[in-house]
């Protein structure tokens, strides 16, 4: 009785193996990797993988790229969040040393809900929100058309050099 067991559990899995090897594998040759090329000077300072598609986020300074990804081609999209004139000359007034304190680095990109993802950054040390909404390229703006600025203080650090850590939970 006790040898019936054992075969009935080791048969299927000796089919499962056998299975296994005839299974074929999926191989990538570098020639069919897609190359993409950013600005050397730009550093990637938090990605975002948008689990409801096949997209990538890549915060930046001053901006974010989104990466979507086809069956054989990759697509670039630049989504720009640049500093107004006024952060930009407040910043500069402080007299700060570093030139990445008075630029937008980019810190957070989270989706809060099915309609929407949060993009955050320093702000030139007044950090700040924008939100992405329809597919994940197009910014929320106002009546006239100008992007919505968040307070993002809480969410993101005033300078790129401090640590910085995000997570969405619920909505």
């Amino acid at each position: 009785m006790m040898v019936q067991t054992a075969l009935l559990w080791i048969l299927p899995t000796l089919q499962l193996l056998s299975s296994a090897e005839r299974t074929p594998r999926l191989k990538i040759h570098l020639k069919d990797v897609p190359v993409l090329q950013f600005d050397t000077l730009q550093k990637f300072t938090v990605h975002f993988h948008d689990e409801r598609s096949a997209s990538l986020y890549i915060g930046m300074t001053g901006r974010i790229v989104q990466l979507s990804f086809g069956h054989s081609n990759v697509s670039q999209t630049l989504i720009p969040l640049a500093l107004d004139d006024n952060s930009k000359d407040s910043c500069k007034s402080k007299g700060t040393l570093s030139p990445d304190l008075c630029r937008n680095v980019i810190t957070v990109i989270e989706r809060l809900n099915v309609s929407a993802i949060i993009i955050c950054g320093t702000h030139a040390g007044s950090p700040s929100c924008w939100f992405l909404h329809d597919n994940g390229t197009q910014l929320a703006t106002d009546r006239e058309g100008h992007g919505i600025v968040n307070d993002g203080r809480g969410i993101s650090p005033p300078s790129p050099t401090q640590p910085h850590a995000s997570i969405a939970v619920g909505q």
